[in-house]
């Protein structure tokens, strides 16, 4: 059996340029097995984060393309509006969307790739748990067009214990929708 070659290099512009999973395997003769994998090599590779491929359009079939399986730890997504903001800006309040005991993504706080920030979690009036703040450095950002609604993703770098147990009390009850 022939193996397909494909230019990183191509397959990475037209995810940049949002085309489909659909219009990808179209393009690119892929099964949808086939695309994971492309997805899987190219993070492993490190030319593109996980973080870029989390917002695919899913394949309506029943062997859709998924990319939880290439994060190293399962995020909880959340429907709740949990506010969050920098300690620096209190003023600018953003929400979770998504948590996990290492990281969290957050929509609305304007930040750069790089970018070490201690976000505050203000979320006792949802939940039985305190304030509580962690140091954490974005990773991934996203500008949604055209509202200019920022998305980034944010690696856990310094949480104190009782942090922790806060943000696990969150996850958990996150988790029982």
């Amino acid at each position: 059996m022939h193996k397909r070659t494909i230019k990183a290099k191509d397959i990475l512009n037209d995810i940049r340029k949002r085309l489909s999973d659909s219009q990808l395997m179209s393009k690119y003769g892929l099964s949808a097995e086939g695309l994971q994998d492309v997805f899987i090599k190219l993070v492993q590779a490190k030319a593109i984060l996980p973080e870029e491929l989390f917002d695919r359009a899913p394949v309506l079939e029943k062997d859709s393309v998924t990319i939880e399986s290439i994060r190293m730890g399962t995020r909880q997504k959340t429907e709740i509006e949990i506010p969050v903001h920098d300690a620096t800006n209190p003023r600018q309040v953003g929400m979770l969307r998504d948590l996990s005991p290492n990281g969290v993504g957050v929509r609305g706080i304007e930040t750069r790739r790089g970018d070490l920030r201690t976000l505050v979690v203000a979320a006792n009036h949802l939940f039985p748990v305190n304030i509580f703040s962690f140091v954490a450095v974005c990773r991934w950002i996203k500008t949604r067009r055209p509202e200019g609604i920022i998305d980034a993703g944010f690696e856990i770098t310094n949480i104190s214990e009782e942090a922790k147990k806060q943000l696990k009390t969150i996850i958990e009850l996150s988790a029982m929708d």
